[in-house]
């Protein structure tokens, strides 16, 4: 009878499937919150956490999360009908038009952000000041290596 042979992936394999493991947890305990938005796709999810830093043209915004400006207004079309956002007009530019959260819109995302620092904040609190910035380093080494990736080599959205 033959032996059966035992296949072990690569280190890099063992790791990477490590780490999707461990953040996958992590956004699931973590940031999920069970909120108004929680029923919202991600890519309105993202545009609402975006507007949180301040309205922005349907073209700049466009480019930043790199949609379609037709997605970009199709994903504005949803929020507004569901008082997220509002559509505005630019104060250099009246025939721009900008996307700016509601005051519920604007509520809904502070407090979804407060609810998952809370829950970040009680996690940390387990932890040492030194663990703590072994985590804060962990964090940027991935945040450095995803932002000076070879273009060809990761393909974003």
């Amino acid at each position: 009878m033959p032996a059966t042979k035992t296949v072990t992936k690569p280190p890099i394999q063992q790791q990477t499937a490590a780490i999707s493991s461990m953040l996958g947890d992590f956004v699931r305990n973590l940031l999920y919150v069970e909120d108004p938005t929680a029923e919202l796709p991600l890519r309105q999810l993202h545009v609402c956490h975006t507007l949180l830093s301040g309205p922005r043209s349907m073209t700049d915004l466009a480019v930043e999360l790199k949609i379609s400006p037709s997605a970009t207004t199709q994903i504005a079309d949803r929020l507004e009908r569901a008082g997220l956002v509002m559509r505005i007009a630019d104060e250099r530019d009246r025939r721009v038009r900008c996307l700016k959260l509601t005051a519920e819109g604007t509520r809904a995302m502070k407090s979804r952000e407060a609810v998952r620092e809370a829950r970040l904040a009680a996690v940390c609190k387990r932890l040492s000041n030194a663990e703590r910035q072994q985590v804060i380093q962990a964090f940027e080494f991935l945040h450095q290596a995803l932002h000076t990736h070879d273009s060809s080599a990761v393909k974003s959205r």
